[in-house]
């Protein structure tokens, strides 16, 4: 089933890097040729110590998806 339909330069699979569980909840299917940026965990922890703001802005957007993503399992 379809859940959401990402556009150019949103981000996919952050999740994974602040979640409680290391399990995909997730699979990404691309519509059109797409590039992907693969970020390990080493390289973000080394990004967020260059840049604390990035790690709280996506630790933001983590936990608006975590709260979206729970309204819509609730019936």
């Amino acid at each position: 089933r379809e859940i959401a339909v990402i556009k150019h330069w949103e981000m996919i699979g952050e999740m994974a890097f602040f979640g409680s569980e290391s399990v995909r909840n997730a699979s990404v299917i691309a519509r059109e040729p797409s590039e992907v940026i693969v970020l390990l965990m080493f390289s973000l922890t080394e990004i967020f110590n260059k840049y604390p703001s990035l790690k709280t802005k996506l630790t933001d957007l983590v936990h608006m998806r975590q709260e979206y993503n729970s309204k819509q399992w609730v019936s």
